[in-house]
């Protein structure tokens, strides 16, 4: 499945006040974020992890329309056990020699309600393709930066992550994702619009 360019979505308002951040490009900054998951095995644990390599941005037009995109290189993921690491950086599972970064890119951002939107967009692992929904939380900013919270799930087989081995071990098939993002000004900002 191939993406498609992402086209901006229309904010509900045109009080540009309700856009989830301020007009301009804002970059990830990776030292103040987080990009973490959970899944169920056996359906008494959970395995947690993060991935520690990854970049993003955001940008905002003068009306509010909004753009997101995002890079996560696979062969950063982290979950505290190196042999299971190993594993699912190797071809049966993420094949990150092969396939190294997982994209995301939005197609909607729609404002809930006070400081909460939904993310709508197309994530890619393994050159496969699906769409995918995250909420989004703006919390209280700081120096400056935008910070928000995203949570969402998705399905590993439809990402061609699956095998009898994960199945016959009790692997749930839904992953659950939390993002915490800041952002900062780009530093080569454009302006916004007159």
């Amino acid at each position: 499945m191939s993406t498609t360019a992402a086209e901006p979505v229309r904010a509900p308002s045109a009080d540009v006040t309700r856009a989830i951040a301020p007009a301009g490009t804002w970059s990830l900054d990776p030292a103040r974020s987080t990009v973490d998951f959970a899944i169920r095995h056996l359906m008494v644990a959970t395995v947690h992890g993060h991935f520690a390599g990854f970049a993003g941005s955001l940008r905002v037009d003068g009306d509010g329309d909004a753009r997101a995109t995002g890079t996560i290189h696979a062969a950063t993921l982290e979950t505290g056990n190196p042999v299971r690491d190993g594993r699912l950086h190797g071809p049966e599972f993420f094949d990150a020699d092969r396939h190294p970064d997982i994209r995301f890119r939005s197609t909607a951002i729609e404002r809930l309600s006070e400081n909460r939107w939904t993310v709508s967009g197309e994530l890619t692992i393994k050159h496969i393709t699906r769409r995918v929904e995250l909420r989004a939380r703006r919390l209280a900013p700081a120096e400056g930066l935008i910070q928000l919270r995203l949570i969402g799930r998705l399905s590993r087989t439809e990402f061609g992550i699956a095998s009898a081995e994960l199945l016959n071990a009790g692997i749930s098939d839904t992953v659950n994702l939390k993002l915490h993002i800041t952002l900062a000004p780009a530093p080569n900002d454009w302006p916004a619009a007159r």
